[in-house]
């Protein structure tokens, strides 16, 4: 089944949920006590908005037939932007997850249903264009709500985000 862009704006809206839902649940931990190798939950929420972004940048600039310049180096990558971000407050970190989501499902809005199925695209991915949507749209970011909820033993958060409203949540993907 391929899904249409209800499904995937569905699927994204249903992570920005679990995102906001993380927040509030792991407020109460220290932002102070953070590294590379251990993330705080603050951590996590910039790890997120960075991948959205870049997707979304990604995206417009494939659309709109502009090279892009792709990351040869994840794990340098993340390393570089955690020494960059670590440091932001947390309004700032919440509020720029926020606009990543409303840049990522407008740049999705502007293709075409018969672009869904395309995998000849540069995604970096050799993979069709409505995977890779809900690759960066919710299967990475839950997948890091899973991987901290896991770390800090809140069992019940983990099947909460893994089994939403019936569903497990890579089914889609």
């Amino acid at each position: 089944m391929i899904p249409d862009f209800k499904r995937i704006n569905l699927e994204i809206d249903r992570t920005h949920k679990n995102v906001l839902e993380f927040i509030t649940i792991c407020k109460s931990e220290n932002l102070y006590d953070s590294s590379y190798e251990d993330w705080n939950y603050k951590d996590v929420i910039t790890h997120l908005t960075r991948w959205i972004s870049f997707s979304a940048n990604k995206l417009e600039s494939i659309k709109n037939q502009i090279p892009f310049k792709d990351v040869d180096d994840f794990r340098k990558a993340n390393r570089e932007w955690y020494a960059v971000d670590n440091d932001k407050e947390l309004k700032i970190v919440e509020s720029g997850f926020e606009n990543a989501i409303e840049k990522y499902k407008a740049v999705i809005a502007t293709y075409s249903k018969e672009d869904l199925i395309k995998n000849d695209l540069p995604l970096g991915f050799k993979m069709d264009l409505w995977r890779y949507m809900i690759m960066d749209g919710s299967t990475h970011p839950n997948g890091h709500l899973l991987y901290h909820y896991l770390k800090r033993r809140k069992y019940l958060n983990f099947i909460k985000v893994l089994r939403r409203d019936g569903r497990y949540i890579f089914f889609v993907f």
